[in-house]
């Protein structure tokens, strides 16, 4: 006779939330016993070591998991400051703080987003987020106060440093040495193959009359995985460059013809917004090994 799992369903988490910052892929880390937890095993939580010794045990997913799974149904605040500062956060350098995932998480929680639960599948836990009615829509409202941001796609420049001459100590102390001089760096680009993803900043994949405005963005920094330090997005085998291969060829085809892999970054970032809500792209983010 078939078991029925029955998960309580609470109105805010029991415990803090917490973010590695260590970790290259910035986990959102919860207690074990939350049912939040173990209402998703589809999300394929792992564990992680207590906050203190002799603490519960806690579990975790990455980063970008996170966000795509429960970061869709937000919104982007509209004061000026916030639209300002969101115009230059593109998909690799968007993460939230632990205090935004306590707020976001406590009104889903709020909103009766485990009624139904578990989840075991994603469409089934996307079918339930996309239905829940909102109690208190401002606190999914995201401000610039929220953002951890990552590392931008290009290493910035830096600047130089004259030569400092050694001097001549007090009596009885030691002459102070001289300093070398510091060569200015350039500033270094980022992969030429994924620099269009660096043009495609939150606020072109917000749709404030969705039920789920932010639910395109959300599904493209899952399908990226990884990507919050420069040197994660390196490897030819990263999440970020395999999912490049579908997305930049998908857009060229659309937009230059049958046939077309290749288009200008310009012309991608443009069109890959709209576009990217009609793609049906594998869940690259999920089952793989995501490297550093």
């Amino acid at each position: 006779m078939a078991t029925t799992t029955h998960i309580n369903n609470p109105i805010s988490l029991s415990s803090p939330a917490a973010v590695d910052n260590s970790s290259h892929d910035h986990p959102l880390i919860l207690n074990a016993d939350e049912p939040l937890v173990i209402s998703t095993p589809f999300l394929q939580w792992q564990s992680f070591p207590p906050a203190a010794p002799g603490g519960p045990p806690r579990m975790g997913i990455p980063h970008h998991r996170a966000i795509k799974a429960f970061a869709r149904r937000c919104s982007l605040s509209t004061a000026a400051a916030d639209l300002t500062g969101m115009a230059a956060i593109d998909c690799f350098v968007l993460f939230l703080s632990a205090a935004a995932w306590q707020r976001l998480l406590n009104e889903l929680l709020a909103s009766k987003l485990l009624e139904g639960g578990p989840f075991t599948a994603w469409s089934t836990f996307l079918d339930r987020i996309e239905r829940i009615e909102v109690t208190t829509p401002s606190s999914l409202a995201l401000t610039m106060n929220d953002f951890d941001l990552g590392e931008s796609f290009e290493a910035p420049a830096i600047p130089g440093r004259a030569a400092i001459p050694g001097a001549a100590g007090r009596r009885g102390q030691p002459r102070a040495p001289a300093i070398p001089a510091v060569a200015a760096q350039p500033a270094q680009p980022g992969p030429p193959d994924i620099a269009y993803l660096s043009l495609v900043t939150i606020n072109t994949m917000f749709y404030p009359s969705t039920n789920s405005p932010l639910g395109s963005w959300c599904d493209l920094v899952g399908a990226l995985g990884v990507g919050r330090t420069r040197s994660s997005r390196r490897p030819p085998l990263a999440n970020v460059r395999t999912a490049d291969v579908m997305l930049s060829s998908a857009v060229a085809s659309r937009v230059l013809g049958s046939g077309a892999n290749q288009a200008p970054n310009a012309l991608i970032a443009v069109h890959l917004p709209d576009m990217f809500r009609e793609m049906q792209l594998p869940n690259l983010s999920f089952g793989r090994v995501e490297h550093r």
